[in-house]
């Protein structure tokens, strides 16, 4: 899988990520780097990113990570533990592989501020299917 290409598809898609604001910014077979900016619309009534988007940062994180191996996956679970308010002007959700099976992936994801405080902590499982990524 060319990996600069698929971050280059993944950021021009017209979809859920560019509508929140989320960014693929580093992509390696099993690993990968995602961001999203804080605006006014991604906070919630405490004036702290919602949950929501942090939890879809996360998703977009591993989902990416899992996808750098060329199959198509969906997203089976995913646990969230929140440790601290999402604040400042942007939130980056680092995406590191624990398992990659023949029907399942398991993915760690820490999320940071700017500042490098982790905010929140993520694992999320993927089914894996038998189709591959067309690009």
């Amino acid at each position: 899988m060319d990996h600069k290409k698929f971050i280059t598809y993944i950021n021009s898609f017209l979809g859920y990520n560019r509508h929140n604001g989320i960014t693929l910014v580093e992509l390696e077979e099993g690993h990968s780097v995602v961001e999203v900016k804080l605006t006014r619309e991604s906070m919630n009534p405490q004036g702290s990113a919602h949950g929501g988007l942090m939890f879809s940062l996360a998703d977009t994180a591993a989902g990416c990570a899992c996808l750098s191996h060329g199959r198509v996956a969906v997203t089976l679970s995913g646990n969230a533990n929140y440790l601290a308010p999402g604040k400042g002007a942007w939130l980056r959700a680092e995406a590191l592989e624990q398992h990659y099976g023949s029907k399942t992936a398991v993915y760690r994801v820490i999320e940071t501020d700017p500042t490098g405080k982790t905010v929140a902590e993520f694992t999320i499982t993927y089914f894996l299917t038998d189709k591959t990524i067309e690009q």
